[in-house]
């Protein structure tokens, strides 16, 4: 699922249906901190979703982003903790991060 330019600017209540069809066509949504804390927006979509089991991936505290998904996609939890550690390791010691491989498009596009 294609999510619009600048999601993360809509109304909360709109934010929430987005995540709700992306995580009911992908089984992933993937949104910016600074628009919605994370806590409130898992809340949100699991009240819409009372059936389904999500799981919040938590990035390190400097990170921007966060990940909602079902379990169903192991893998791409993992890589991005993965990735959340490395640049983590590398701000703690003060490498720029910007070397690291981007969040795959298809995270940033159809999350």
């Amino acid at each position: 699922m294609a999510l619009p330019e600048d999601y993360w600017t809509l109304p909360v209540e709109k934010i929430v249906d987005l995540a709700v069809e992306a995580i009911e066509s992908d089984g992933i949504f993937w949104f910016p901190l600074t628009r919605t804390p994370s806590l409130n927006l898992e809340s949100a979509v699991s009240r819409r979703m009372p059936d389904q089991s999500l799981y919040l991936c938590s990035p390190p505290p400097d990170w921007d982003h966060v990940l909602i998904d079902t379990g169903r996609l192991p893998d791409w939890t993992e890589w991005v903790n993965n990735h959340a550690t490395a640049r983590f390791a590398l701000k703690e010691r003060g490498i720029p991060d910007h070397k690291l491989p981007p969040l795959p498009w298809s995270i940033r596009q159809t999350s």
